[in-house]
């Protein structure tokens, strides 16, 4: 038998970028992703039979969070301005890649859905960005 071996993650070791590398992570999930929609429509008759459909959606959602010191969030918010005041919009491809695993979320055109709440007071706070996707390919590959 095998030895598993010892593996370890660390956020410093990845890419995560929307138009420009981006940094100044706040605490817990730093970026999560996933699918807008099940890839299955299941239907049971009335007399027990199943049938199933494949949907084909590829959308995904996320949510990246900065803290609000981050030099990143004027960027993302000059993403978001040039989107909703330029003709046709502005959506930019977007990559998550671990560079010590397989784990991988690529996207060739995300948008920022809204600008994110804001709150302040005496601590430092995490800012949110809600992203939509419109198609995605994402491989939980393990670290």
């Amino acid at each position: 038998m095998g030895s598993v071996g010892l593996r370890t993650f660390n956020l410093l070791n990845t890419t995560i970028a929307f138009g420009t590398l981006l940094e100044g992570f706040g605490e817990g999930d730093a970026f999560e992703v996933e699918p807008t929609a099940d890839s299955w429509v299941k239907v049971e008759g009335v007399d027990g039979s199943v049938a199933r459909a494949y949907t084909g959606s590829k959308s995904f959602k996320g949510v990246l969070r900065l803290l609000q010191t981050s030099p990143c969030n004027a960027k993302l918010q000059a993403i978001y301005n040039t989107d909703t005041t330029v003709s046709g919009g502005l959506a930019l491809p977007f990559l998550y890649k671990d560079h010590n695993g397989l784990d991988l979320f690529i996207a060739g055109s995300g948008w920022i859905m809204k600008p994110p709440k804001m709150a302040r007071s005496n601590k430092i706070a995490t800012t949110e960005w809600a992203l939509d996707f419109g198609e995605g390919k994402l491989f939980h590959g393990g670290n």
